[in-house]
């Protein structure tokens, strides 16, 4: 009897941490250092950096009981996923994103705008006047190496 009972105990801690696995979404932030893309939005000839890559937790929370509703669109996840991430990177953080917030002004960056990118896992968006757009992924680019020839 032992036996089995310790299988179980060990099956719900192993499905408790697969749960709590899937709840956590990869988050990495892209910013344009490009001021133009400040005015005419994300294209894929824009300049960007890698700057941040995080661990988002998705779970539920009260907040998001009457988004529910929506959540017969598959988009929608991405969408409310997306703008928890703006306000937090904007200075506006939902419950329980302060710290992330803290940590982004901590390290002296700027605030999300357009012509930034946001993956989430590997799907990534560009940030627009007005919403999200999907985008191909970018490659960051990197400084060129200066070369001293004496």
């Amino acid at each position: 009897m032992f036996h089995r009972a310790r299988h179980a105990r060990a099956r719900r801690a192993f499905v408790r941490r697969q749960t709590r696995r899937a709840r956590l979404r990869w988050v990495t932030v892209y910013l344009a250092t490009d001021p133009r893309a400040f005015a005419e939005g994300y294209t894929p000839s824009t300049p960007i950096r890698r700057v941040y890559r995080f661990a988002l937790d998705c779970s539920v929370r009260e907040a998001d009981f009457d988004v529910l509703q929506r959540i017969v669109d598959a988009s929608f996840d991405h969408e409310v996923v997306l703008g928890r991430i703006f306000a937090a990177l904007n200075d506006m953080p939902d419950h329980g994103d302060e710290p992330l917030t803290r940590r982004w002004y901590r390290a002296r960056r700027r605030s999300l705008s357009v012509g930034d990118v946001v993956a989430l896992g590997s799907s990534h968006y560009a940030c627009g006047p007005v919403g999200w757009h999907p985008v191909p992924p970018p490659r960051p680019t990197t400084a060129p190496k200066v070369r001293i020839l004496l």
